[in-house]
């Protein structure tokens, strides 16, 4: 049902919506439920999930599902993110304008003076 959602139209995606009460029941942490992980990360990035507020309530679902299922989910909205239309970012939401900019790498010229002074050498 999850792949016909993916491919599909809103009221695939309302109908696996319906059962996300099913989805915790999955073992999503054992290595058979790869197939799982896969339709997952592709409805993630899915238009039709995102269209709908049934996908986007449904793709916070999967975020409760496991710890080690967040990065990989996390790394595709980022990569969407960055190359994405104003229309894909209003789906994804102020969340995903927050990770990608808790996620930049610090900037070196912001450091603090002391610790810049401390890898300096005097010579008096």
């Amino acid at each position: 049902m999850l792949w016909k959602a993916i491919n599909g139209r809103a009221a695939d995606v309302k109908r696996c919506h319906a059962l996300r009460d099913v989805l915790p029941l999955f073992d999503v942490d054992s290595p058979d439920s790869e197939d799982l992980l896969e339709l997952l990360t592709r409805a993630a990035m899915s238009p039709v999930f995102l269209r709908c507020p049934e996908g986007r309530r449904l793709l916070a679902t999967f975020f409760s599902l496991s710890a080690d299922i967040i990065p990989q989910l996390t790394a595709v909205i980022r990569n969407q993110v960055l190359g994405g239309r104003a229309s894909l970012l209003d789906a994804y939401g102020a969340w995903a304008a927050s990770v990608v900019l808790l996620s930049a790498p610090p900037s070196t010229a912001r450091q603090p003076r002391a610790r810049r002074c401390r890898t300096r050498e005097h010579e008096w």
